[in-house]
């Protein structure tokens, strides 16, 4: 397998440091569920049943957020969007070590409509950045990619819940969606 077609284009202005953003900003996204789940489970001492409750609270909240966030992506922009989103990951999660379970449940609804549309951005910047007989193969290295942060996300996620104080886990995932939200909208790449 030759690897030529995959250094042409990382070689393309711009790809390293979007891919890069990319997985940053992946990682903490993918953590959400299982940091959700050992958060209720283990610093509240509730059952695994409640865990499911919010967790299911921030996916559906998710479900109905990112429609909206791509629409504000698409109409004001790629900074506005990685402004708001990234503001409210930054406050639901800060706060969400503190919350009693009915407020968590709240709080990750809002999470969830507030999360930032960083699968789409990737992808959207790749088609932009990228010449059109080359997209396959930037795709293809986007998904290893995405791959790699599913892996990556959820461990680091039971490590950080389970070898810290309660809430921790929490507060590093409100630091890294809040980080790789920043570096995506200083980067600004086009979409």
């Amino acid at each position: 397998m030759s690897l030529a077609p995959y250094r042409q284009v990382l070689a393309v202005p711009g790809v390293r440091s979007l891919l890069l953003a990319g997985i940053l900003a992946r990682v903490p996204a993918t953590a959400v569920g299982i940091t959700l789940t050992l958060h209720v489970s283990t610093a509240l001492g509730l059952s695994w049943a409640r865990a499911g409750v919010v967790t299911a609270a921030y996916t559906i909240g998710a479900a109905i957020g990112q429609p909206l966030t791509g629409r504000l992506l698409d109409r004001r922009g790629l900074r506005l969007t990685m402004l708001l989103t990234t503001g409210g990951q930054a406050v639901v999660w800060a706060l969400a070590p503190h919350l009693s379970y009915d407020a968590l449940v709240a709080a990750a609804v809002v999470g969830g409509l507030s999360g930032p549309p960083i699968f789409s951005v990737v992808r959207l910047s790749l088609a932009a950045l990228i010449p059109a007989d080359q997209r396959r193969t930037a795709f293809a290295l986007d998904s290893m990619i995405v791959e790699l942060s599913y892996m990556v996300g959820p461990a680091l996620a039971v490590v950080l819940a389970t070898s810290l104080a309660p809430g921790y886990g929490l507060y590093a995932l409100a630091a890294g969606l809040a980080a790789s939200g920043a570096l995506l909208w200083w980067l600004d790449p086009p979409t």
